[in-house]
This record gives structure tokens, sequence and C-alpha cells, in this order.
């Protein structure tokens, strides 16, 4: 089977929850970092990540059990598990939008909500 890339964008995703799981860990704030992480992959619309690509991307970075630990992480800041790339739901990615609109627009929430 050909090897797929990971897009840039999937990378930046991943280095940006590897990045949180590191700091946190050093900073001893696992329940920061996880709310954090949470609110980012919420106003994302790309699906979530799954343990295979950070596997295919960071393989020679971290050993695997690090890896394991690390998805544990932000399966639990996300409460999202998927073993296979996922489009996310209808009603995530109309928030999304609605999110962007809403923030292209300078509407305060209250406001825009109203």
């Amino acid at each position: 089977m050909p090897k797929r890339w990971i897009k840039q964008e999937r990378i930046n995703h991943i280095l940006v929850f590897i990045w949180m799981y590191i700091d946190s860990n050093s900073h001893g704030s696992t329940e920061a970092a996880s709310e954090a992480l949470y609110l980012i992959w919420c106003s994302v619309s790309d699906a979530c990540l799954t343990y295979r690509e950070i596997k295919r991307g960071f393989v020679a970075a971290f050993i695997e059990e690090e890896l394991m630990e690390m998805y544990g992480f932000y399966v639990r800041a996300t409460r999202e598990f998927h073993e296979y790339v996922e489009p996310r739901s209808l009603q995530h990615l109309c928030r999304t939008v609605l999110r962007r609109t809403i923030r292209e627009n300078k509407f305060w929430i209250p406001e825009s909500v109203s």
C-alpha cells in the first residue's frame, strides 16, 4: 500500500496538541491545557486527529508509549475518538461557519446571538 502524506494543516494541528501536552506536563496544568485544547478543537472544522496520523508523522520523534499517552490526552481533552479520519458533523461545521462569520463582521457574541 503506498504511503499517504499528511497535509501540512493536519501536521500543524498535531504540533499544537503535542506542544500543549508537553507544556502542560512540564507545568503540571493538564486540566487547563485539556480545556484549552477542547476549545480549540470546537472552533476547528477539520476532522479529529487519529492515532495513525500522529504515529505516521511523529514515530521518529517519540517512542510509541509516548505517542499513545499523548493521544490519550488528546482524546480526553477533545472528547472525540476516531479510528479513521472522519468529517465532523454538519452541526459542528455550521457552528464553525457561524462563529467565523460573527468574528469577520466584528460582532460581539451577545449582540450577534440576538
